[in-house]
């Protein structure tokens, strides 16, 4: 029996009347089935898993006039108030209850942003809880409302109660479904959040991309460490292309003489940098699409992570990191259908020679896969 009482109509969930085991599995012959035209002798894969629930460490409520919740399974503007969600942080849930009783006490004032007319103010509450201690909450809100104003002083007034580290205000485009602003500010703490992986601390923007699963992310990295590490990599670079704030190439730096972390978000870049220097590994960070690649001459030996969105890599990108010719590549990919896709441009210079799953998101089909790619 599922164990969420909003399962079925809330579309943050679809694979909770499964038994676990029975999840995982069924992750694993859909990696299988997708890759089998290059997997050829691989052996056979083990999955990783981690807690069941309570593993999120960012959930983006939607306001709405009943409160704020999740949207219902298949509709954009449907909105299910929940209390308690299963699969977010305890922590997560204690600061949705603080969020809620602000709610309630100000409902007369609130106004929720209206999706089907693209009218109102409040958008998302996007809570945030790292396993360090940390914590933050993004009022997201439409920069074109007229009482942008009132909702901000609400806002303050809730900073100064929360037992939130950080409250943030974020202004986003009304037509726009973005729970990320690029124009923000504080109105209690900072901007950035910390979390530790593997041992390392890792400072990230609140408005910007960071492993939603700390501790399967966790054992992620730790896992990419044990495969870098069977390679001769003491004098090598290692390129760490989609870094974001550089959780793999800064967990693995000290296998390395450098580390290269690249990146377009400028934001997470400014972490990188910060995140390498707190953690004393040797490298650089840059702002910079992945096409910059051709352009930096870099001296072998190279290896090299890619960790591309869920649209992967543009086949010039793909053809930027052959070009590159790492000695070994590990491509981490969300979206083993896109990873099917662009394996076979690697097989005529790469052979695979492992393959792993990280089950990130339980009760959902979304599922990770890493491959290790040994140049020919």
């Amino acid at each position: 029996m599922p164990e969420c009482e909003y399962f079925g109509r809330c579309g943050g969930c679809s694979t909770q009347h499964l038994p676990y085991k029975a999840q995982l599995e069924n992750k694993k012959r859909f990696v299988l089935h997708l890759l089998q035209r290059v997997l050829d002798k691989v052996a056979e894969p083990k999955i990783y898993s981690g807690p069941e629930y309570h593993y999120r460490n960012r959930m983006d409520f939607v306001f709405c006039n009943k409160g704020l919740g999740l949207r219902k399974r298949r509709k954009f503007d449907k909105i299910i108030p929940i209390k308690h969600c299963k699969i977010s942080s305890e922590r997560i849930n204690e600061l949705l209850k603080e969020v809620w009783d602000w709610y309630e006490a100000n409902k007369s004032t609130i106004e929720p942003f209206q999706h089907r007319k693209a009218l109102g103010t409040l958008k998302y509450a996007v809570i945030r809880a790292t396993l360090s201690g940390d914590s933050s909450i993004s009022f997201i809100m439409n920069e074109a409302s007229s009482h942008l104003r009132e909702h901000v002083e609400l806002v303050k007034e809730f900073a100064s109660k929360t037992t939130a580290n950080n409250v943030i205000v974020g202004y986003v485009p009304r037509r726009s479904d973005l729970s990320i602003a690029k124009e923000c500010f504080p109105v209690k703490g900072r901007l950035e959040l910390e979390e530790c992986l593997q041992g390392k601390r890792f400072l990230f923007h609140s408005q910007a991309f960071f492993q939603t699963n700390s501790h399967m992310a966790s054992e992620l990295v730790g896992y990419c460490y044990q495969v870098m590490n069977g390679y001769p990599t003491t004098q090598a670079t290692l390129v760490d292309l989609f870094g974001g704030v550089g959780s793999f190439g800064i967990c693995l730096g000290e296998l390395f003489k450098e580390v290269l972390i690249i990146d377009n978000a400028s934001e997470s870049i400014e972490c990188a940098a910060k995140n390498l220097s707190t953690n004393n590994i040797k490298g650089n960070a840059i702002a910079a699409d992945a096409s910059v690649l051709g352009k930096l001459n870099l001296s072998p030996p190279l290896y090299m992570i890619v960790d591309p969105p869920r649209s992967g890599m543009h086949r010039k990108v793909i053809a930027r990191v052959i070009e590159t010719k790492p000695d070994v590549l590990l491509y981490v990919s969300c979206n083993p259908k896109q990873l099917a896709k662009e394996l076979p441009s690697f097989s005529k210079y790469y052979t695979i020679k492992s393959l792993a799953i990280f089950d990130m998101f339980p009760h959902t089909p979304h599922v990770e896969v890493v491959v290790e790619l040994l140049r020919k």
